[in-house]
C-alpha cells in the first residue's frame, strides 16, 4: 500500500454542511470529509472523459471509474488543516480525547498513560500535531454569513424578509489528506487526473462559496508507524487512535458503536479475538451527507467520533504477523464506508504522560516603508465605508422592527415608497430634508404619529444630533480605528460619508418597515380567508 498526499487550498469560503440544532443555521465541518473529496475527483474524471460514453448516467459502467470510485481500490481520506509556523508546516489530526487540560492551562495530560491531575480537566482543541513532548493545538478559521431566505422560488427573491446564515471555512487556508491504494493504481490516478486543478466544493457553489485549488503531490511511501510516532510494537499493548469517524454495523445491519461490535471488527482485521479493549475515551456523532448523483441525503449513521482512543492489550508480546496486521490496519482502516475515509486509525500517537503547549511562530510581516500607495488607500477606504454601511443597515433593521411594534398606527406603503424614492433622488441629506418639508399635511401627520414614546419618525428624518454621529463613530473606531488612523481619515467631519450613511440607514429602515407591513397584511388575508 502507498499514500498519495493531496492538498486543498480554499480560494473562497467553503460550506460543508453538517447536522446542527439550529434550523436557521447551516453549520460546517471543521475539516473536508473524504466523501466530498471523492466527489470532487469523480466530477473531475467525468469532465475529463466527457464525450467518451453515453453520458454521466453511464459512468458506473466505466471500468476505471468503477475501480477508483466505487470498487474500493482507492480510499479517499479526510483533509485536515495544515498549520504553518515560521519555518515548518504541521499536518493536524483530530486530538485524542484522552489528552485533556485544566481550564486556561498550558500543560496537557494524557489520561490514557499518565495520572489524572487533582483539578477538573476538559478536552483540548479539536485538532493537534505532536512535536516530541509538545503539542500544537490549532483550528481552521471560520466565518458566518447572513442571507435572505428565498421564500418565493418563482420570483427568486425573499418576500418576507426572513434570514438564514451559513457557517463556512474561510478562504486562504490549506488542508491536507491522503489517498491510499496500490502504487501502480495511484500512479495511474495521478497521471490521469493531473497534478493540480481548480474545483468547486460544498454547498452554494453557484453563489460565493466553494472554489478551491487541489494539488496532488508526488507519490511516496509513508510508513504509518514512523509517521505518527515511534510506537513499540514488541510490547504487550498499543493504543488505537481513530483519526476519522468510524461507522460499524451489527449483525442486523443497524449502525452500532458498542464495544462488542467494535471488537468484532477488530478481531476480523487482526485475525484474532485474543485481546481486550481496556481503558478508552470515546464519543459518538451523527454522520449525514448529501449524494449529488442521487440528489438526496444519505441515511444518517451513528459513528464513533474522530479522536476516540482505546488501549488494546494482548496476552503475550505482539508477534511479527500481528504487527504486520496492525500496520496494515493503519492503511485499510476499520468499519464501513472506508472508501470515503471513514474508519482511519493510527497507533500510539500520544506516548507521553504530559505535554506542554507549543505556540506556532507565525511568519513576521514587516510594515513597508513610505506612504501607502493611492490604489491601496482607495481600496482600504472602500472597505471601511462598506463596513460602516453594513453597521448602519444592521442598526436600521432592528430599529425598524422596534418602531413598528411600538406604533399603534402603521405607515401607508405608498408613503414608505415615496420616501424611498426621495432618498434615492436627493444628492445629500439637506436636500432630502428640504423635500420632506414640502410633504402634504396628511403625510406629515402620518410621520408624526409613527414612532416610539421618545421620538416620532418625522423628527427623526428632519433632524440629527452631533452626539449621535460621534457615538456611532466611537463604536466603529474600536474595530477599524487603526486603519482609519493609518489612512489619516477624519470620519467625524466627512459630510459626504455622512450623507451616504444617512441614505443607507433610512433606506434599510423603510425597506424593513415595508416588509413588516406586507407580512402583517398576509396574516390578515389568511385569517379572513379561513373565516
Amino acid at each position: 500500500m502507498k499514500v498519495l498526499t493531496y492538498r486543498v487550498k480554499t480560494l473562497a469560503p467553503v460550506v460543508l454542511s453538517r447536522v446542527s440544532g439550529d434550523a436557521n443555521l447551516t453549520a460546517t465541518f471543521e475539516y473536508i470529509p473524504g466523501s466530498s473529496i471523492l466527489g470532487v475527483f469523480a466530477t473531475r474524471y467525468a469532465l475529463l472523459t466527457k464525450g467518451e460514453r453515453g453520458g454521466a448516467a453511464d459512468l458506473h459502467l466505466d471500468e476505471k471509474f468503477q475501480r477508483w470510485f466505487l470498487g474500493g481500490d482507492l480510499s479517499f481520506g479526510n483533509a485536515y488543516l495544515l498549520a504553518r509556523g515560521e519555518y515548518r508546516e504541521h499536518p493536524l489530526v483530530p486530538t485524542p480525547l484522552s489528552i485533556q487540560t485544566v481550564r486556561r492551562g498550558e500543560r496537557f495530560y494524557n489520561l490514557l498513560v499518565g495520572e489524572e491531575p487533582d483539578q477538573k480537566t476538559v478536552t483540548v482543541g479539536v485538532f493537534c500535531a505532536f512535536v516530541d513532548d509538545r503539542l500544537i493545538v490549532e483550528a481552521p478559521e471560520k466565518e458566518l454569513n447572513f442571507h435572505h431566505a428565498r421564500t418565493d422560488r418563482f420570483r427568486g427573491r425573499s418576500t418576507s424578509g426572513e434570514l438564514f446564515s451559513y457557517e463556512a471555512l474561510s478562504a486562504g487556508q490549506t488542508f491536507t489528506g491522503e489517498i491510499i491504494g496500490e502504487k501502480e493504481e495511484l500512479k495511474r490516478f495521478r497521471d490521469f487526473i493531473g497534478s493540480a486543478f481548480t474545483a468547486w466544493l460544498g454547498r452554494s457553489r453557484s453563489a460565493q462559496y466553494g472554489r478551491v485549488e487541489i494539488e496532488l503531490l508526488e507519490l511516496g511511501q509513508v510508513d504509518p508507524i514512523q509517521k505518527w510516532s515511534s510506537a513499540d510494537l514488541s510490547s504487550w499493548e498499543c493504543v488505537l487512535h481513530f483519526t476519522s469517524p468510524a461507522i460499524f454495523y451489527n449483525e442486523f445491519g443497524f449502525h452500532d458503536v458498542s464495544l462488542p461490535v467494535i471488537k468484532q471488527y477488530l478481531a476480523r482485521a487482526l485475525g484474532t479475538a485474543d485481546f481486550t479493549l481496556e481503558k478508552g475515551f470515546a464519543r459518538t456523532e451523527t454522520i449525514e451527507s448529501y449524494v449529488a448523483v442521487w440528489k438526496l441525503k444519505r441515511p444518517a449513521d451513528r459513528a464513533l467520533a474522530a479522536g476516540s482512543v482505546f488501549r488494546l492489550t494482548f496476552p503475550s508480546p505482539i508477534h511479527a504477523e500481528l504487527q504486520e496486521r496492525l500496520e496494515m490496519l493503519t492503511f485499510t482502516g476499520i468499519g464501513e464506508r472506508r472508501l470515503e475515509g471513514f474508519g482511519r486509525v493510527a497507533l500510539d500517537t500520544a506516548v507521553h504522560g504530559q505535554y506542554t503547549r507549543h505556540h506556532l511562530r507565525k511568519p513576521q510581516l514587516n510594515k513597508p516603508k513610505g506612504e501607502i500607495p493611492e490604489e491601496a488607500a482607495t481600496i482600504f477606504r472602500a472597505i471601511i465605508e462598506n463596513h460602516l454601511v453594513t453597521a448602519v443597515q444592521e442598526r436600521a433593521f432592528f430599529s425598524a422592527e422596534e418602531w413598528w411594534k411600538g406604533s399603534l398606527r402603521k405607515l401607508p406603503n405608498s408613503l414608505l415608497s415615496r420616501l424611498r424614492i426621495m432618498l434615492k433622488q436627493s444628492p445629500d441629506r439637506c436636500a432630502f430634508r428640504s423635500e420632506l418639508g414640502l410633504l402634504k399635511s396628511t403625510a406629515e401627520a402620518h410621520l408624526r404619529g409613527y414612532g416610539t414614546s421618545r421620538r416620532n419618525l418625522y423628527d427623526a428624518l428632519a433632524g440629527e444630533s452631533q452626539d449621535q454621529w460621534e457615538g456611532f463613530f466611537r463604536q466603529i473606531e474600536t474595530k477599524v480605528g487603526k486603519l482609519v488612523e493609518l489612512l489619516g481619515l477624519d470620519l467625524k467631519n466627512d459630510e459626504g460619508l455622512k450623507d451616504r450613511l444617512f441614505q443607507a440607514y433610512w433606506l434599510a429602515f423603510l425597506e424593513n418597515t415595508l416588509i413588516l407591513n406586507r407580512r402583517e397584511a398576509q396574516k390578515r388575508d389568511g385569517k379572513s380567508g379561513t373565516e
